[in-house]
């Protein structure tokens, strides 16, 4: 009876944070001295992070590199039965009435009619095909491009197939060379010169002269989109009700801004809708191996904390130090796949294909959103892989003697 009454004083005088911090030590002591089994829970939890940070990080990184494109100020114009610029059709009957009307002329805007085109070309690597735009762009629509610079060579002319190629797209295609001819729709198109823009993700166009390219397709009177800028808010909206009010304008009119956020919004959910369902199927499966681990390792200490207990610590306190133990593993298996990741393909290029533009050029960004949803969904997986074992230890504390 004297040792049981001593017992429990020692308990009372102890404290439940201090009993946590306790056996918190002697988790970190048995993660070293199970190091197999503590590194296989890490590389379950690894092997999760690794593919849901790929995912999670090229979403990212399209989301960055679009964020802040486009104008408000910038209205851009597709045909009404379209929902991107590839697919839209706009008549020469359509141009000369939005270009004469008096909308524009008060407002004095900058009026770009343009013609795209998907073409191939191959890709530096390997040799691989990649669906790239040509676009046919007058003086107007040129000075409507944000920070554009020629780098080398000069502009496309007009009555010559000559093209100018982004810096980004040239990087990447064989024979982007100046001098060099490239066959694009059964032409031969000479490259004069290379340009830039204040964003590379625009850098992945092929320009040349409007009428050019529309004659290199025999698609003279024909366009797909109408840009109308630099103009205030007002101007927007009045090209808006004039395309509802007049039959012969079966038009969309929205901002620039908008155009990209909604390509962003699509883009982005299409990654994301592949990588986080992989990233739950193979969370489920490291899941599955941590508590596995868990039973085995908590099977072997058994004793262990059978000591622990006659030494007064509590069970919560000792369910405590279980489930501290799986997270502290998930978390480093998360940090270190995360860190994996980041080495092989933070700042990389990647592509995507996108509703209104074909090939989207982007840097992969391991950023701060990708970060914490991995080590966020690492941590649930530590916490579940723990709190099973956890409870088990529950039933403990009928193993102490009295």
């Amino acid at each position: 009876m004297k040792n049981k009454t001593s017992k429990t004083v020692f308990k009372r005088e102890r404290s439940f944070t201090g009993e946590c911090w306790a056996l918190s030590q002697m988790s970190l002591s048995n993660i070293w001295q199970s190091k197999w089994s503590s590194l296989s829970i890490i590389g379950c939890i690894f092997l999760m992070v690794a593919v849901q940070t790929t995912f999670l990080s090229m979403s990212e990184g399209f989301q960055s590199s679009l964020n802040s494109a486009g104008s408000d100020n910038i209205a851009v114009i597709f045909d009404k039965q379209s929902k991107s610029e590839s697919r839209s059709r706009i008549s020469r009957e359509q141009v000369e009435l939005l270009r004469n009307h008096s909308v524009i002329r008060e407002a004095k805007a900058l009026f770009s009619e343009e013609f795209r085109m998907t073409v191939s070309v191959l890709s530096n690597e390997q040799g691989k095909k990649m669906n790239v735009a040509l676009r046919g762009i007058k003086k107007d629509g040129i000075a409507l491009r944000d920070g554009f610079a020629i780098t080398q060579g000069r502009r496309a002319e007009a009555g010559r197939f000559e093209i100018i190629i982004g810096a980004s797209l040239a990087a990447r295609i064989q024979g982007a060379e100046l001098g060099n001819d490239i066959n694009l729709g059964g032409k031969n198109w000479t490259i004069v010169g290379f340009f830039t823009l204040n964003n590379e993700v625009f850098e992945t166009e092929i320009w040349g002269e409007l009428g050019m390219v529309q004659a290199g397709y025999e698609r003279e009177n024909q366009y797909q989109s109408i840009r109308i800028g630099y103009i205030q808010t007002p101007v927007i909206q009045q090209l808006k009700a004039l395309t509802q009010e007049d039959p012969r304008l079966t038009l969309d009119v929205s901002t620039e801004r908008q155009i990209y956020s909604d390509q962003i919004k699509d883009t982005s959910n299409v990654i994301l809708y592949l990588g986080w369902p992989l990233a739950i199927i193979l969370g489920l499966g490291a899941l599955v191996g941590i508590l596995n681990i868990m039973f085995i390792s908590l099977e072997a200490r058994l004793n262990s904390f059978k000591i622990v207990g006659l030494l007064g610590y509590s069970t919560p306190a000792i369910a405590f130090s279980i489930i501290f133990e799986t997270i502290l593993l998930a978390l480093i298996g998360g940090v270190v796949g995360i860190a994996f990741i980041a080495l092989l393909i933070d700042g990389s290029a990647a592509w995507a294909v996108t509703g209104g533009l074909d090939t989207e050029i982007y840097n992969i960004n391991v950023g701060p959103s990708t970060i914490a949803q991995t080590i966020g969904f690492a941590s649930l997986l530590g916490l579940l892989g723990g709190a099973l074992p956890a409870f088990k230890s529950l039933h403990w504390e009928s193993t102490k003697p009295c």
